[in-house]
């Protein structure tokens, strides 16, 4: 299975990801180092460079590729093959450290204060122990308590929960992943929070929207996404993004029905291609 990151990556970590700009300038734009853990919470308005790529029609493969995007990440991704460090930055990227957070091993898990629910600062306690890391999350901010949902039950992870519809996930699944990149590479990436690889030959966007509430996200997405051939499942405002540094099964229950135990596939390594710090205003911050 060919690795969602390539080694190139580690190639690179002495050379700055935006021409022009020192590591130490990158860093001060994107995050600073704090005991070995990436830090990326300031919160500050900067200035960021403009991300050039080399152009040459918008879907050819090997035009732009996913070494490129890890070289011009906001912040640098240059801790290697490191998943718990991959799912630290991502959620540190979109995240304040006391918002509440889902995030589950599977998409049938409930949400639960203390289990499937907790504070960015908690999850990243989790991610340093647990030995398998999330696979899913919902990339927007949840209330701690369970709230009434359309179809009348109790969640904290349905759409009323969501206290600020701050991202939306945009992802092509009809063009392969080594056409995608160029895809992504000839939009604007000013709103681009993050690019996850599933795992499965996608890639998956984080978005920052900044939408006032459900039915502004919801409009602004069916203009802009989906006449572009986005997955239609993402047009749902509590949609679960794939966390970075997850692993995923590939496995449904006819598989499981129909295969002997040692047919089973391993899990998939789901990865960080970049990450841009979060710049958090308004009543967010």
């Amino acid at each position: 299975m060919t690795q969602w990151k390539n080694p190139v990556a580690r190639e690179h970590q002495g050379a700055a990801p935006f021409p022009g700009f020192s590591n130490e300038e990158c860093r001060q734009r994107g995050a600073t180092p704090v005991d070995g853990q990436v830090e990326a919470d300031l919160r500050q308005p900067h200035s960021m460079p403009k991300i050039v790529f080399p152009r040459g029609g918008l879907g050819k493969p090997g035009i732009v590729t996913g070494e490129d995007f890890l070289r011009a990440s906001p912040l640098p991704i240059d801790w290697g093959e490191n998943p718990r460090q991959d799912a630290c930055a991502l959620l540190r990227a979109l995240f304040l450290p006391d918002e509440y957070v889902f995030a589950a091993w599977n998409h049938r898990m409930p949400a639960r204060l203390g289990t499937t629910v907790r504070t960015r600062r908690e999850w990243e306690q989790v991610f340093r122990t647990c030995p398998q890391l999330p696979c899913l999350f919902l990339p927007n901010p949840v209330g701690a308590l369970p709230r009434r949902t359309q179809h009348g039950k109790w969640s904290c992870r349905g759409s009323t929960s969501i206290v600020s519809f701050r991202h939306a996930i945009v992802e092509f699944e009809a063009i392969p992943e080594d056409e995608q990149f160029p895809v992504w590479a000839s939009m604007d990436l000013a709103n681009l929070s993050a690019l996850v690889s599933t795992g499965v030959g996608t890639l998956q966007g984080i978005v920052r929207v900044n939408a006032p509430n459900e039915a502004a996200w919801k409009a602004g997405y069916e203009k802009k996404w989906l006449p572009m051939g986005c997955k239609p499942r993402c047009a749902v405002s509590a949609s679960l993004a794939r966390m970075a540094g997850g692993k995923r099964s590939l496995v449904t229950k006819a598989f499981c029905r129909t295969h002997a135990a040692e047919a089973i596939p391993p899990l998939v390594q789901q990865g960080l291609w970049y990450v841009r710090p979060e710049l958090v205003v308004g009543g967010d911050s």
